[in-house]
């Protein structure tokens, strides 16, 4: 097989974008956001399946897929707030699996945790949210230069919600950044896709939307 085919499957519900250090559901996608007391939901099933074959008899090869049939040992789960001034505190109790789809609830509530990952600093966040990483890292290569991004997503609406679906690399942006997918809540017809390279840490030179 000449090159390397892995599905991707997370999301996460964002109230003001993330930078790229993060980041789907899959056939059945809910989507709840809850203000004080009230909760709106939102469902709809999917009705598309990926032929593999096609792209398997093409020369692809799967080496990442999670159904989210069990539970989420395949990926990092971000404790802690994030960057690009985001108001949300991410945890993993925002979210859970139910029937195969990865829901990922978005709480109007006042939590104190660390500043990021990185940084114990404590802060007070007014909103939560959740994460994940996959802890398998994938790239191009000589021998594979090339990588597929499959994701299965049901989008939140509403005002404040950014849900993003993408790929970095440490320390970012020199190994490059690909936002497959950023949308916004108040939006629910577009959404954006966005690049990022440099070779310096921290020193964007591309940024094409």
């Amino acid at each position: 097989m000449k090159n390397y085919f892995y599905i991707l499957l997370f999301s996460a519900f964002l109230f003001v974008s993330c930078k790229k250090d993060f980041h789907n559901e899959n056939a059945i996608a809910t989507a709840t956001r809850s203000d004080n007391n009230t909760s709106v939901n939102a469902n709809a099933v999917c009705d598309y399946d990926l032929d593999e074959t096609t792209l398997t008899s093409a020369g692809w090869t799967k080496v990442f897929e999670d159904n989210f049939s069990t539970d989420l040992s395949k990926w990092n789960i971000w404790t802690g707030g994030a960057f690009n001034n985001e108001l949300q505190y991410y945890q993993a109790a925002n979210m859970q699996i139910q029937n195969g789809v990865l829901l990922i609830t978005a709480k109007k509530e006042t939590v104190t945790g660390a500043t990021t990952p990185f940084d114990a600093t404590p802060k007070t966040f007014n909103y939560t949210s959740g994460r994940i990483e996959s802890k398998t890292n994938f790239s191009a290569s000589a021998a594979a230069p090339k990588v597929r991004m499959i994701a299965r997503l049901k989008l939140p609406a509403g005002y404040g919600m950014w849900p993003a679906f993408w790929s970095y690399g440490d320390p970012w942006p020199t190994q490059g950044e690909i936002d497959c997918m950023e949308a916004r809540g108040q939006e629910p017809f577009k959404y954006q896709t966005n690049y990022f390279y440099g070779k310096a840490a921290n020193r964007n030179l591309v940024n094409l939307m």
